[in-house]
């Protein structure tokens, strides 16, 4: 694996003890409140709500990378599934930005 994705796998792997707790909010409002708490800043319902689904598909996320199932999308380069589960793992502060700040945007 790159090392980008051996660090977002870190990243999750270091942050288990809240995607366990995480997991354990059905209720949307919850699990907001819960993800605001600890990250000190608020986030959209829309930004909650896809937090929320990826949390809860972790498992299929890290066994889909460790079996390399994320291939490019020949048009523009991008998993979009594998995106969108890096944008909810990141808006719950469980993985850090996939960019390094030195890196060019």
């Amino acid at each position: 694996m790159p090392n980008k994705e051996i660090k977002k796998s870190h990243d999750l792997c270091n942050n288990y003890d809240k995607i366990i707790r995480y997991g354990k909010h059905d209720n949307p409002k919850e699990f907001k409140l819960a993800v605001e708490l600890d990250l000190k800043r608020p986030l959209s319902d829309k930004q909650a709500r896809h937090s929320q689904a990826c949390i809860k598909k972790v498992r299929y996320y890290v066994e889909s990378m460790l079996d390399r199932k994320f291939e490019p999308h020949l048009t523009h380069g991008i998993n979009h599934v594998k995106h969108n589960f890096e944008y909810g793992y990141s808006l719950a502060g469980l993985i850090g930005n996939s960019r390094s700040r030195n890196e060019p945007k």
